[in-house]
């Protein structure tokens, strides 16, 4: 990949605090506290997304050394980072060792590639005919585009389109690695329909006798290990089946990409490419030697979900909110706030500075207006700020047009996010 070059982190010439990440051994300068933020931020408009260069690099660092300990690279997934100003960032850092994109969809991959990005590898299956043209134009005008397949559906779309371009088009067979224990209970995500290596072989055998079509990977995610762990009394609980449900869908993963990639190989796919992996399963998939790519996203900026995971990351992204009412002595309301994840994996924003501030119940995060109550410490006035860490980082990255890159309280430059762009990864 030859993204343009951008401009290196410019040092911070404002009281700041250097802090070190000991899994990563270098230093970067964090914000000093809440009047630091103020100088950060100082004549932007608010509410702001903001992202510290120096932990996004040290968070880098921790990922790929811990990915090469098994033999693999990280490969950036764009549906956490949504800014391609934060891929050209991390894709010209001296001696990164990342490995190309994985998008959410062929569009995604249409405009990042016009962008001058390469070396794009689709997590989801092209499902329809204008997409698999795309896709094929894509090949013929010489970019590494590779899309997951897991169904002779998947295969006639796509040869259709390389017969009309002209064009070989390299595919990648997604594997399902959900862990079943029981007949009625159903463990990670239903994704593909391919869980047996002798499935995987057979839509193999299809690709091969399919003009225009080729093998050259294969993905297996086990997305039952991506949650972190909770906390409280329910967490204590269910921490021993928690800890049963890592070990075995670790063990099933890895054997099942083994077994599939084994036999592919057997029956003369080049395989160039095995995927598996996230931040939250790091741990045991490094274990899996099979596994060339790891897709990383959210570990690179690490929002609160990250914390849980256990690796040394370093928060990177932040937002901040004006506080624009003060109701009583006990609260404060913010403008914004309202980026929150939903689903079986709910979860909030926490406030940083300045300390003592939550949301209440009756309220809880909302898009237009926040209020907070003052647990401890003194209501902050009208017109201050309110710095947040997002639960999930695409929560807050498709709600803001722009985001700050900052070396400690300098700003290093302003990069567009998809949104701005008009870019959905979906």
């Amino acid at each position: 990949m030859q993204p343009q070059s951008r401009s290196a982190p410019v040092a911070p010439s404002s009281p700041s605090t250097t802090l070190t990440s000991p899994r990563a051994g270098q230093p970067f300068v964090a914000i000093d506290g809440l009047e630091g933020w103020e100088r950060l931020l100082a004549g932007r408009p608010v509410p702001a997304c903001a992202v510290n260069l120096d932990a996004l690099q040290a968070n880098r660092r921790i990922l790929e050394a811990m990915a090469a300990k098994g033999g693999a690279r990280v490969r950036l997934s764009t549906a956490a980072l949504r800014s391609t100003g934060l891929l050209r960032y991390l894709l010209t850092a001296p001696g990164h060792q990342l490995q190309g994109l994985y998008c959410m969809s062929v569009y995604e991959a249409e405009v990042l590639a016009e962008l001058g990005f390469d070396d794009l590898l689709i997590a989801t299956p092209v499902a329809r005919p204008r997409a698999a043209r795309v896709l094929a134009t894509l090949v013929a005008a010489g970019r590494m585009v590779v899309p997951t397949v897991d169904s002779s559906a998947h295969l006639a779309l796509l040869a259709a389109a390389a017969a009309e371009a002209g064009v070989e088009i390299g595919v990648c067979i997604d594997v399902d690695v959900s862990w079943q224990p029981a007949a009625e209970v159903w463990i990670g995500t239903r994704r593909s329909a391919l869980r047996e290596r002798d499935e995987a072989r057979r839509l193999g055998a299809l690709v091969a006798a399919t003009p225009g079509l080729h093998v050259v990977g294969v993905s297996a995610w086990e997305a039952q290990l991506a949650r972190p762990a909770g906390r409280g009394p329910a967490a204590w609980f269910s921490a021993p089946f928690r800890g049963i449900m890592r070990s075995r869908s670790a063990e099933l993963a890895a054997a099942r990409r083994r077994e599939v990639v084994d036999a592919l190989k057997e029956d003369g796919h080049p395989i160039a490419m095995v995927v598996g992996g996230s931040t939250g399963s790091m741990r045991t998939v490094i274990e899996d030697t099979t596994v060339t790519d790891i897709p990383i996203g959210e570990g690179i900026l690490c929002p609160v979900r990250c914390d849980g995971h256990g690796l040394g990351l370093l928060p990177a992204l932040h937002f901040a909110l004006p506080v624009t009412r003060r109701p009583d002595a006990e609260h404060v309301t913010c403008h914004g706030g309202g980026y929150v994840s939903a689903g079986a994996i709910a979860g909030s924003p926490v406030v940083i500075a300045p300390e003592g501030l939550h949301p209440i119940s009756s309220d809880g995060w909302s898009q237009v207006q926040t209020p907070l109550r003052v647990n401890r410490g003194e209501a902050p006035a009208v017109g201050s700020l309110v710095v947040c860490r997002p639960y999930r980082s695409a929560d807050v990255l498709e709600r803001f047009n722009d985001i700050v890159l900052h070396s400690g309280e300098e700003v290093v430059e302003v990069v567009p996010t998809y949104r701005a762009l008009g870019l959905a990864t979906g």
